[in-house]
Formats: structure tokens, sequence, C-alpha cells
């Protein structure tokens, strides 16, 4: 009843919410079970319905009988006369609570997730199979330096990262990628190294997950521990040079002596003198062979083939196995990849003396369309599945190295039972 808001009918549902058929047609009215804090909007609003403008849709909230007040979603019609004048006010409610709910959960969500996007340091993106953008992660500027807008305004994800992500043929983005690293400019012209992953997803009009993390400054303090493992390498070769050989040396003069004073002694201690004089012979020469081993002398980059040739020799000296070596010789390197290339070689023949117990190894180098390509193939036991802790070590030392020279990293069983170690690089890096 709209002048005093009394309630005229309410069917067995409404009754159920809110009382007895006797408390709804009693004193109460309409806004009697309305919750104090909407009934003053609903008022209003209802008293300013019109002719031309009769329905009012509004959520508020409802005191049932027991428990906690429900969100019920009312569509008001006045019902007006032929004068103007409203003759009655029908409501129909619908429960809404548990769509509040899952509403307010959602926008909970959301929040939570946006808040987690801008504040961590990865890039994440959706994509569709092109590479065109579908979303953009707030906080690209971290790694990229482009700003969201800057990056959605470019035609691809291609413009961003270059076309190391995209599939052979150059047009579409692999389903799944796993820990790609990709060396990126960013827009102040600085580079970056990328872990990139994909993952395949179907949300909006985006098929493709994309996940970038900075590895920049990992992969520059793993240069920074080489570099002081080959410094520590030199030490220790220095040390042994120095130290121990000149004892050795020393030994060796003092056997010479002892030979000439002994001179005219019995043959027997003249023989055990000789065969002093020949272990002391060998562990000089050992010595000297780990010391080149441990740090070759005077690296140049166009001395990776004699290092190879040398190490082979001394291998072959030391562990009586049999290796052999296959160059090409217009070979052309620079910088630290000398180094790194030859002790991925030297730390492979060491699992396959140590671990696989081979007779033969072949180290082939040569350029191919790939690039540059390194392997090391043994006839040992082969790859074991359940590697030692220093042979596990020394396979992740393989692989960082080959990374520090943007080579590929790959480790099999060979054809003839033993392993396989392949080193492949790119003829574009230093």
């Amino acid at each position: 009843e709209p002048q005093t808001d009394a309630i005229l009918f309410a069917n067995p549902c409404y009754r159920n919410y809110v009382g007895n058929k006797a408390e709804i047609t009693g004193n109460a009215t309409f806004y009697t079970a309305i919750v104090d804090a909407d009934a003053a909007t609903m008022r209003m609003r209802i008293a300013a319905l019109t002719p031309d403008d009769p329905v009012v849709r509004l959520e508020c909230r409802v005191a049932i009988r027991s428990g906690p007040a429900r969100w019920l979603e009312w569509t008001s019609r006045a019902i007006f006369d032929d004068h103007g004048q409203v003759r009655e006010i029908q409501a129909v409610g619908h429960d809404i609570t548990v769509d509040r709910q899952i509403r307010k959960a959602l926008v909970e969500s959301e929040r939570f997730h946006r808040l987690v996007l801008e504040n961590i340091a990865d890039s994440v993106f959706i994509t569709g199979a092109q590479g065109h953008f579908v979303f953009v992660c707030p906080n690209v500027h971290v790694i990229f330096g482009h700003t969201q807008n800057d990056v959605q305004a470019m035609a691809n994800i291609r413009e961003l990262v270059g076309p190391g992500l995209f599939e052979e043929h150059g047009r579409t983005l692999p389903p799944e990628a796993s820990n790609l690293e990709l060396e990126i400019t960013d827009k102040s012209g600085n580079s970056h190294i990328v872990l990139t992953n994909i993952r395949g997803v179907s949300i909006r009009d985006g098929t493709r997950l994309v996940t970038c993390h900075d590895i920049t400054t990992l992969r520059s303090m793993e240069r920074m521990v080489l570099t002081i493992a080959e410094s520590e390498k030199q030490k220790v070769a220095q040390d042994l040079h120095d130290l121990v050989g000149q004892y050795l040396f020393g030994a060796a003069l003092v056997c010479d002596k002892l030979r000439t004073k002994l001179a005219d002694s019995s043959e027997s201690a003249l023989q055990d003198l000789d065969r002093l004089t020949n272990l002391l012979d060998i562990v000089i020469r050992i010595t000297r062979d780990l010391n080149q081993i441990i740090y070759p002398a005077d690296v140049k980059p166009e001395d990776l083939i004699r290092m190879l040739e040398d190490l082979c020799r001394r291998m072959e000296s030391l562990f009586e196995v049999r290796c052999t070596l296959q160059a090409d010789p217009d070979i052309d390197l620079q910088g630290e990849a000398v180094i790194h290339l030859y002790r991925i070689t030297q730390e492979a023949m060491t699992n396959a003396i140590k671990h696989g117990q081979a007779d033969t190894i072949a180290i082939s180098l040569a350029t191919t369309s790939q690039g540059l390509v390194l392997s090391v193939v043994d006839d040992g036991r082969g790859i074991d599945s359940a590697p030692t802790r220093t042979a596990g070590l020394g396979l992740k030392i393989m692989r960082e190295r080959a990374k520090l020279i943007g080579g590929d990293f790959k480790i099999s069983q060979a054809t003839n039972g033993g392993a396989t170690v392949i080193v492949t690089r790119q003829n574009s890096r230093n």
C-alpha cells in the first residue's frame, strides 16, 4: 500500500523468510524486514517512480527469521491510476546471497592476482598462436623497460623478445616450451638473458601462456665463479710447478749424485738406486702432465686444437686409454670460448675414464651448418641412471660452461653403449 507501506499480500516464500502471516499482515510494513541502511535508499528510489519510469531494481539486505541477513534483488513496479497516482507497489525479490559471495570472491581473487602480477619480477603474457597479445602483465617494464601500453601496441611478441620463441617456420609459437634462454634488448638498449617458458592455455582468445624470468645476474655470477675457479686452477698448477716440481727435481739430482758416490758399491745397491730414480722420473712426468691438464700454459684462441691434442696425449699417458681427435683446422674462436670448450672436453674425458671406465675416447671439433660442434664419444658403460654426486656436478658445470658461450649442451647414450657429449654453438657467437 503506497501511503502506509503496509503489506497487502505476501507469498509463502516471503513469509518463510521474515515471519508468520500475522506478523506480516499486522503492523509490519514492507520496509520492516529490510535492513535500515538499505531501507532509506529503497524508499527514495520507489518514491521517485513515475508512469513513464515505473520500475526500479535494487539489491538490499533482508532480515530473516533466523540467521544473518540475506541479500535479495528486488524488482519493484509502481501501478498508477488514470490520474497518475500510485495505487500499489508490486515487488518481486530474488535471493542473490550466493551470487554476491561468488562475485566478492572473484573480485578479491582478481585483486590478489593483480597485486601479485604487479609486484613479481617476472613478466607474464597471454598470446595467440601467432604471438599477438591478449594479456600483458602490468610490471613488464621491470625486464623490458616498456610500459604495458607500449607492449600492447606491438604487433606480436616477436617485437619484444625476437624470433627465438617461434617454431622453425617462424609463424607460430610452440604449444609447450621449457627453459628457453633468450638474449633480449630492453627499451634502453641494455642486454638481458631471459629464461622463457610457454604453456598451452585457453583463456579469452589466448592459447599461449608465456613467462619470462631475468637470469642476467645469475649468468654473470656463474661466469664470475668459473673465472675464479680458473684462477684457482692456475694457482694450483703454479704451486705444482714451483713447489712439488722443484722438490722432485732436487730429489732426482740427489739420486744422480748418489749414483756417482756408489759407483764402487754392490750391484744390488745400484739397482735399488736405479729403481728410485725411475720412480722419481715417473712422478716428475705425471706432475708435469697434471700441471698442463689443470691449467694449460699460454692459452690463445688459435691454440684450442693444439691444447686438445696435448690433452689427448697426456690422458693416454696417465690413464692408458686410446684417444683420437678430428678437428677442422679453420675453426675461428675468440674470448673465453677456447678455455670453456677445453674444460668441457676435459670433464667429458674424465667422466668417461673415471665413471664410464672407457678404453677409447673419440673427440671431434667441426664447423657445420648449425655452427661449431664439439663431440666427445666413449665406449664405456654409458650414462648412469643414478650418477654420483661428483659426476652430477661435472655434468652441471659442463652445461653451464656451454651456456656461457652461447652453446647447447646434450649428453646421450652412444650407439656403442658408451656416452656421447655434444656442444653446439652458433657461428655468430664470439
